[in-house]
């Protein structure tokens, strides 16, 4: 795993996570607002088979409430309909929230607000 950590002009707070593993990888950008309270969430699953899977939408107190999802090849990008096996994303492959920037796991390592 390797995190990036950026902030916005002295307000918005971002984190891109990137977990590689055998056979696919998971990126997911999290935006937290001044106050450091997860806002809203960038997710993308990328297979060794050529397609992958991304959502993307705001959070909220019930929650990851994904407003874009979409199957996609990851030689190029492109949206494409469901490949062929893949039934629902199991719930272990969905974002992990963190609801706070003091949640993240490197949080010591931050000026957290």
């Amino acid at each position: 795993m390797y995190a990036l950590y950026w902030q916005h002009k002295k307000k918005r707070h971002s984190v891109y996570i990137v977990e590689p593993a055998q056979g696919f990888y998971v990126q997911t950008l999290y935006c937290f607002d001044g106050k450091g309270k997860l806002e809203g969430v960038d997710f993308e699953i990328g297979t060794n088979l050529g397609w992958g899977h991304r959502a993307e939408g705001p959070v909220d107190g019930d929650g990851f409430d994904a407003t874009r999802v979409e199957f996609f090849r990851t030689l190029d990008g492109k949206a494409i309909q469901r490949p062929f096996g893949p039934g629902e994303v199991p719930p272990s492959l969905k974002p992990r929230l963190y609801p706070t920037m003091s949640d993240l796991p490197f949080a010591f390592l931050l000026d957290v607000p």
